[in-house]
């Protein structure tokens, strides 16, 4: 899902968790299992992008280096002083607070591309979530065994045939690529329109809001930069992030 940090950092851990042992983020307790495995990435009626369009590798290398610094001096020490001082029950609810304003434009997007099953899922979940849950705090559907879906603008952009664009190396947000980015934004920008929590009535909610947002973000995302091992880690994480939004698209 697109937030105003996360979704490319969430998806650059979803993307690189099919090849590599996962690396924790610095105090963190335990590891996010890999979404992605190699059963789920190597499906018969996907075909992996093995020729990706990178006209920017310079700059986009540049970037993948500069988001590196970013984690090891402010991203990484500041999810390590959140965990250090939040109880865990805290830190889920955190969580479940941000997945379920996800779930707002998930079920706009299921509308756009007509997935009717998922639309009822997922207005299920926003529905039972935002009421017995408190406001998304507690993932009650999960108990009532309500799958939970992720779906962008970039995904129904592709679902309708617009192709990927050119690669893309975002500051902060990690890789994507021209679809994907302009998804991305949109994405926001309803959200934003929308306003769940009412941010434009109460400006003061956006101090916590945001470095919230940011922090959970990135303690949710196990991906660590330069860690899997691979003198070529730019080139595979390129191929694994076209590889993951080629299945999430055809999925």
């Amino acid at each position: 899902m697109v937030k105003p940090l996360g979704i490319a950092l969430l998806t650059l851990t979803l993307a690189t968790g099919g090849c590599a042992t996962t690396p924790k983020a610095p105090g963190a307790t335990s590891i996010t299992p890999p979404i992605y495995g190699r059963e789920r990435m190597a499906l018969d009626d996907v075909e992996a992008p093995l020729e990706i369009s990178d006209p920017f590798e310079a700059y986009n290398r540049s970037m993948y280096w500069f988001n590196a610094k970013a984690d090891d001096y402010l991203l990484n020490p500041a999810v390590a002083g959140y965990q250090r001082i939040t109880p865990e029950f805290v830190r889920r609810g955190v969580t479940n607070f941000f997945q379920n304003l996800d779930e707002i434009p998930t079920l706009l997007n299921q509308v756009l591309q007509l997935k009717w099953s998922g639309v009822w899922d997922t207005s299920r979940r926003l529905v039972t979530n935002s009421t017995i849950g408190v406001a998304g705090l507690m993932d009650v559907a999960k108990r009532f065994n309500i799958p939970r879906h992720d779906e962008d603008f970039g995904q129904t952009l592709g679902h309708y045939g617009v192709g990927t664009g050119p690669y893309l190396m975002l500051p902060l947000f990690g890789p994507s690529n021209l679809r994907d980015a302009l998804g991305r934004g949109a994405d926001t920008l309803v959200l934003a329109a929308i306003d769940p929590v009412e941010l434009d009535h109460h400006p003061d909610r956006r101090y916590p809001y945001y470095p919230l947002l940011i922090v959970d973000t990135r303690a949710n995302t196990a991906f660590q930069y330069y860690e899997t091992g691979s003198p070529f880690e730019y080139e595979l994480v390129r191929l694994l992030f076209n590889t993951m939004r080629e299945f999430d698209v055809a999925k």
